[in-house]
């Protein structure tokens, strides 16, 4: 059995590239279970002044870029260098935006919104167990932080012509944004090739995946060179952690040739916890949801994207109501708490979803985070390569083990259906 990044629970919502035929083939309501590693954040940081801003939309109302409020109403917006407006614009495509943020680090004034595809092309292989789209020029990879505009990810097929934003890894091109279209457009350039107003001197934060790395240090992200050196200031770890496909988001001023200075890079580890499962409570003052018995935080970096029936444009945690559907991508840190990176509200089904980290065994099951998952005489157990494994062998699976499981949730327990057991 192959089992790749586990996209089949966004099979019924688009958001995520859909298995064809893979453990969770029952799996509804929208979600997905593999490990993110896109990049939800964006280039924005947290001090004030005027530059060039990247990363992800994450949000409408205005534009949410990096956990900036963007005020767009006197912006220029371009598309592939045409003009454009906000209506063209869409989740998970990576913009850069020429303004300013104030002193807060949370309001920002955009003078120039600009998005260009990186990828345009015919689909010629579908590998959905590995989330591979290939086509003529780029390979496209895809996973629980991609979000997929005006078409369900499951309908996507050979000969279909689509487009992506996202970021360079040396694999081929992470997609955070991908649209099936009904014509090939024409693509000039990428982000890298950006028209700045200015160049030597100019502010730019970017955050993407180390594409390439040289001797020096020096690598290429979102299409453009980076410098490291000695006044390079490191958080989430030092210049040994420079690696090609880390995730990092760097600061810095740009050099009379081209090349962004680094002042700061900061490493991101990518969300591993997934849930999925009809929403218990929400609190927009509080900015908080309860999901499948776990409170969820969410900031101005989560992710939202509405695609139930109603398909909200400006969805956002306050348009969330208990008894609706959602699926989450979020990260856990060391003191237990859990901040969405994805929240996506989607059609209602049965089953829920839950993926993370082993915390104990019970008699009966595993407690993952704060769920407990009960082994029920049905459910089965495999690793990722397609072993099948008994209950006590899943018993004694260590503390710290990543699983992903399905089933139906009955308050704080999820009676498991299928659990899968990842490298």
């Amino acid at each position: 059995m192959k089992l790749g990044p586990m996209h089949k629970a966004h099979q019924a919502t688009g958001i995520i590239v859909a298995l064809a035929v893979t453990l969770f083939l029952a799996l509804a309501c929208g979600g997905s279970s593999s490990t993110a590693s896109t990049l939800a954040g964006g280039g924005v940081g947290g001090t004030g002044g005027t530059g060039v801003f990247s990363g992800p939309i994450t949000q409408f109302g205005s534009i949410y870029v990096a956990g900036v409020r963007f005020d767009v109403s006197k912006a220029e917006f371009t598309v592939d260098g045409a003009a454009a407006t906000e209506a063209d614009f869409a989740p998970g495509m990576v913009v850069h935006i020429e303004g300013s943020v104030d002193d807060s680090g949370i309001s920002g004034t955009a003078t120039k919104v600009e998005f260009r595809h990186l990828a345009a092309g015919v689909i010629t292989a579908i590998d959905l167990d590995q989330g591979v789209i290939t086509t003529p020029s780029t390979r496209i990879l895809v996973d629980d932080l991609t979000h997929y505009s005006d078409t369900e990810a499951a309908s996507l097929a050979t000969g279909n012509i689509i487009v992506a934003s996202g970021y360079e890894e040396s694999g081929g091109l992470r997609a955070s944004y991908v649209r099936k279209v009904g014509s090939l457009p024409a693509i000039a350039k990428g982000p890298g090739d950006l028209e700045l107003r200015s160049t030597a001197g100019l502010r730019l934060r970017l955050a993407g995946r180390i594409a390439l790395l040289s001797s020096d240090g020096s690598f290429r992200l979102a299409g453009r060179a980076v410098k490291v050196g000695a006044a390079t200031v490191y958080s989430g770890g030092g210049s040994s952690a420079i690696a090609v496909d880390r995730l990092v988001e760097v600061s810095g001023t740009l050099g009379a040739d081209g090349a962004l200075s680094a002042q700061t890079v900061t490493f991101q580890n990518p969300p591993e916890n997934v849930l999925r499962g009809i929403v218990e409570a929400v609190d927009a003052d509080g900015a908080t949801l309860k999901l499948l018995g776990e409170t969820v935080r969410v900031d101005g970096r989560t992710l939202y994207a509405d695609n139930s029936a109603g398909r909200i444009r400006k969805f956002n945690l306050a348009k969330l109501a208990s008894g609706d559907c959602a699926f989450v991508a979020a990260e856990r840190a060391s003191d237990g708490a859990l901040t969405a990176r994805l929240l996506v509200r989607v059609d209602t089904d049965k089953l829920a979803v839950l993926q993370g980290r082993v915390t104990s065994a019970t008699s009966t099951g595993l407690n993952v985070g704060g769920v407990e998952l009960v082994f029920i005489s049905s459910t089965k157990i495999f690793r990722a390569t397609g072993a099948e494994l008994t209950q006590d062998q899943a018993l004694a699976l260590a503390p710290g083990t990543l699983v992903r499981a399905a089933g139906l949730y009955t308050g704080k327990k999820i009676l498991a259906t299928r659990v899968v057991v990842l490298p």
